[in-house]
């Protein structure tokens, strides 16, 4: 009977430099994330507003309505990205006159200056891009049509669960029906109004 011979482990110390150096995301592959987000963010402000509008007002669907609405993130979302990009360039020109080694991870140091110009670029050019997109209406129509879907989808699903929890059935006779049907607008629909929050306008 023949045995096999184990196999000795290979406990070679690792060489992290066998790795692959990890590569710099690119500026427009960052602007890109960044911009995904910014437009996530103010469909889900339009999603609300048209949200509360419908079930508050019940009145037609006009998209020009929340143009306002779409605006007013995305300059705010600008805004606050133009303000990073200020306390980027700030923290810059402070870390060029420090010397020795950084105590934390935002203890920015002259080393740091290719890293901080980035994110200060970075943030500039996202700042520049979303005052761009609040400017361009057919951008925004889009976006508030999109954000539309979204609202329409939350309403009937909430309305969908409430009537399953009602357990509402059609073989009621017609003043118990009517009795039911009075009881959701009053109070199952302003339930659904109170959870969105506060009025858009």
């Amino acid at each position: 009977m023949r045995f096999r011979k184990r196999r000795t482990p290979d406990f070679r110390r690792f060489d992290e430099s066998s790795l692959d150096s990890p590569k710099p995301t690119s500026l427009e592959h960052a602007l890109e994330e960044g911009l995904m987000i910014a437009e996530y963010a103010t469909r889900l402000a339009l999603r609300n507003a048209i949200t509360i509008r419908a079930l508050r007002y019940g009145d037609p669907f006009q998209a020009r309505h929340f143009l306002p609405v779409a605006i007013d993130v995305l300059r705010g979302l600008a805004d606050e990205s133009s303000r990073a990009a200020d306390r980027v360039a700030s923290d810059r020109e402070w870390a060029s006159h420090l010397d020795g080694p950084s105590e934390h991870v935002h203890d920015y140091r002259p080393v740091d200056d290719l890293n901080l110009r980035r994110r200060e670029g970075l943030s500039r050019a996202l700042a520049g891009a979303l005052l761009e997109r609040a400017g361009d209406e057919s951008f925004l129509l889009e976006l508030i049509e999109r954000a539309r879907d979204d609202a329409w989808f939350d309403i009937a699903r909430s309305i969908e669960e409430r009537l399953v929890a009602r357990e509402a059935s059609v073989d009621l006779d017609p003043t118990d029906r009517l009795l039911r049907i009075q009881e959701f607008v009053e109070i199952d629909l302003q339930a659904l109004i109170d959870e969105t929050g506060a009025d858009p306008e």
